[in-house]
């Protein structure tokens, strides 16, 4: 059956909650065959990974939501899915369940698992996903692996001059560029910094500082917003 292939957790987990955890674990367990004896071991297992061993008792009401969530990963793992699709499944997570959660994940990676996950903290994303799928009201914006994305999101040049309206107009001709403070930001840079260098030089433009700020995934989705998903 499609089910016993995947691991699921869903955004809010619901749960009979008059259950204590140790028994709806095991009445779980019971749909996928798994004799009483061999669900309380897998139980005692996966929950102590799950940080949840000392509310094996506990009712399902009396967890927060963030215990819900790790105990719905810890169902979710009773047969060793080779899939899992998660939703929102940081939501309600401590930073400790996320750190959790992110190496979890890449532990399945390693594994030959299949993860699917929807998030909004990108941050994470990009630190998960291999390849991501860009969602704004509904619409799929775009669908880029991830090395897809580094090559596109070149990283900004942010330079300390001694002559900015100058450095201006000559940065111009390789991208967008705009004052920072007392720095200027060239986006989506045309030519290499060495050129660029060299070309302010000419100029009698003096580079005082220089380095290249990555593009991270929450800019680069609010770039594709803006345009559109082109």
């Amino acid at each position: 059956r499609a089910s016993e292939r995947i691991g699921w957790v869903p955004e809010l987990p619901i749960f009979e909650t008059d259950f204590k955890v140790i028994d709806y674990f095991l009445y779980i367990a019971g749909y996928y065959g798994i004799s009483v004896d061999s669900a309380k071991r897998l139980a005692k297992e996966k929950l102590e990974m799950l940080e949840l061993g000392n509310a094996l008792n506990m009712k399902l009401a009396a967890l927060s939501q963030g215990m819900k969530k790790r105990f719905a990963l810890a169902v979710s793992l009773i047969n060793d899915p080779p899939n899992f699709i998660f939703d929102e499944v940081l939501n309600g997570l401590d930073p400790q369940g996320i750190v959790f959660f992110r190496e979890l994940a890449l532990k399945f990676k390693s594994q030959g698992k299949a993860v699917l996950f929807s998030s909004h903290i990108l941050s994470e994303v990009q630190g998960i996903a291999d390849k991501v799928v860009f969602i704004h009201k509904g619409k799929i914006l775009g669908v880029y692996k991830m090395n897809e994305i580094a090559d596109i999101a070149k990283p900004a040049i942010i330079l300390k001059v001694d002559k900015v309206n100058e450095s201006l107009y000559v940065l111009k001709e390789f991208g967008k560029a705009e004052v920072r403070g007392e720095s200027i930001a060239l986006l989506d840079p045309s030519a290499s910094t060495g050129e660029i260098v060299k070309a302010l030089l000419e100029h009698g433009i003096n580079v005082l500082e220089l380095k290249q700020e990555e593009k991270g995934l929450e800019e680069f989705f609010f770039r594709l917003i803006k345009d559109g998903g082109n």
